[in-house]
């Protein structure tokens, strides 16, 4: 019976062992599985960034880039994205792979120009609580104070910082702005039609562009849109305040932002854009006003207008590829707004707020109620340095040295 029970003990022992040991053998082979996994996924997304990194030093919008890194492929395709770029990068190792989408700026590393006045033969004259700090591109006449609607001046200088004379023109936009035409604008895109506006969709970057079309007026209410998606109108868009937009692009001849709007949009107008009372555009958002008046005659007024208490982080581009000058474009911007950003304007802009940033303009104009005045700016704020360098803006100028950055992942 012992020796029973001692042969038993020792098939118990043994089997226990062989237990033991399998267990040892599959939980060291899990874990070396575990960790070539998390090796892999790692390597993904840093070959990921590596491709990234490749592409904001070697840009190629027209074709797909296909480079190896650390042994990998990763494959880049790239858009513009309105004012901006999308880059799409794929990474894969073995059966890993990652796709992700970024929107990319352009950082300016030595423009300091806080205003460029072209020279029209006429001084720049500053009255009330007006203040341009940085470097000041101005007419050969300068800058003088004014006096009006009973303000004198009360700055200690006229400009604070470095003051350089303006030549008769803005600098030069690059190929891309002189050549573009708005009303082709996603005919180079790859993009599919949508038969209805959703109410509430995200659309990811890295595929088809969505484009929603109508003749008619559009209307924006209550509806939550993301990403890949423009929206064109024939006639005019308006986008009520409980919209939710971020990333869309807005094409019409007219568009309406609403009083207390928050989000980030991109608008492309060729009449006007309206932005009304406390109205937030959050970065990266832009406008752009391109008057295509073709017969130099324009019957209607083409303007954009940034009313009371907005709070713009936006660029805005405002062209005419036929100036009138008996009625040339122009940006109004009311009391109490703020802008961050770069204005270029080759028409007339009024400033009765503050840019944080810098404007490119052909004049100034101003209206009171008693009067009207050129070249006159009251109780504006040009501010270059409050500008931080980290914001990121459209690559304009032919000739501005810039380097690509991230701006988000999409």
């Amino acid at each position: 019976m012992i020796k029973s029970s001692a042969m038993t003990y020792a098939i118990l022992l043994i089997l226990f062992a062989s237990v033991f040991s399998l267990v040892v053998i599959l939980i060291a082979s899990g874990s070396k599985w575990l960790t070539t996994t998390f090796h892999n996924k790692e390597q993904v997304i840093s070959n990921l960034f590596s491709a990234l990194n490749y592409y904001i030093a070697h840009p190629n919008y027209d074709t797909e880039q296909e480079i190896i890194v650390s042994g990998d492929t990763c494959t880049i395709t790239a858009m513009p994205w309105g004012m901006f770029e999308v880059a799409t990068v794929t990474s894969k190792k073995n059966k890993f792979s990652l796709t992700k989408s970024f929107l990319l700026g352009n950082r300016s590393h030595t423009n300091n120009t806080v205003l460029y006045l072209a020279d029209t033969d006429q001084p720049l004259k500053i009255t009330g609580k007006t203040t341009i700090k940085g470097t000041a591109y101005l007419p050969k006449q300068g800058i003088d104070r004014a006096y009006i609607e009973g303000t004198n001046y009360k700055g200690d200088e006229l400009v604070y910082g470095e003051k350089k004379k303006a030549e008769k023109s803005l600098p030069l936009l690059n190929s891309h702005f002189l050549s573009f035409d708005v009303r082709n604008f996603y005919n180079d895109y790859d993009y599919s039609i949508l038969h209805q506006l959703p109410d509430d969709s995200v659309f990811t970057f890295g595929s088809s562009t969505n484009v929603f079309h109508s003749v008619n007026p559009i209307v924006i209410s209550d509806a939550k849109l993301i990403g890949n998606l423009i929206i064109r109108s024939d006639d005019s868009i308006t986008v009520n305040y409980n919209a939710s937009l971020n990333n869309v692009i807005l094409i019409a001849p007219i568009v309406r932002i609403e009083k207390n709007f928050a989000g980030n949009v991109q608008i492309y107008a060729t009449e006007r854009i309206e932005i009304e009372e406390s109205v937030q555009l959050f970065f990266p958002s832009s406008l752009f006003l391109q008057d295509r008046d073709d017969a130099f005659k324009r019957t209607f007024d083409a303007f954009v207008q940034i009313s009371e208490n907005a709070q713009i982080n936006a660029s805005i581009l405002i062209t005419s590829t036929s100036p009138d000058f008996r009625n040339p474009v122009k940006l109004d911007v009311k009391e109490n707004v703020h802008i961050a950003g770069v204005i270029y304007n080759q028409g007339e802009t009024q400033l009765k707020g503050t840019v944080w940033g810098s404007i490119y303009t052909k004049r100034f104009y101003l209206k009171t109620r008693s009067s009207s005045y050129i070249n006159h700016i009251l109780n504006g704020i040009i501010d270059r340095t409050s500008l931080p360098d980290y914001f990121l803006t459209p690559d304009w100028f032919s000739t501005s040295p810039s380097h690509k950055m991230v701006i988000m992942g999409l």
